[in-house]
């Protein structure tokens, strides 16, 4: 029979590289990892606790979604959104959530809604406070 483990393996090196790609996504949303700025993998790993192969997986990622742009023997350069594209981000979000929060508010219980009353007001005040 084949070798089971290897398959395993690479399934655990796959959620490994999933994981560093959603806390690199979240760092970038978050304004953690600043636009034009290098960053390497060994750098990126140190702060993850993580070896550096599935951070360079993860930027890997990322450069095809056109997030990062790899440097050659230096790392991976944050790209600037441009606002043109960053008016395409809220248009997108306002087609999607101004009809989900229509329905929710439509189908869910008071306590449900106030329980997502903090949230709201959170929302509320990052945006007032331009974060």
């Amino acid at each position: 029979m084949g070798d089971l483990k290897q398959h395993s393996l690479i399934k655990a090196q796959e959620r490994l590289r999933d994981q560093v790609g959603h806390a690199l996504r979240a760092a970038l949303t978050a304004g953690e990892l600043k636009p034009g700025t290098v960053y390497s993998a060994p750098g990126l790993a140190a702060e993850l606790g993580v070896s550096a192969t599935p951070v360079r997986e993860a930027m890997l990622d990322l450069a095809r979604e056109g997030l990062v742009e790899p440097v050659r023997n230096k790392g991976f350069r944050i790209t600037e959104v441009s606002e043109r594209e960053l008016d395409q981000c809220t248009e997108l979000r306002m087609l999607i959530e101004v009809p989900t929060v229509g329905r929710v508010t439509e189908t869910a219980t008071t306590e449900e809604l106030e329980a997502l009353r903090p949230l709201a007001e959170e929302i509320v005040s990052n945006a007032r406070d331009h974060n």
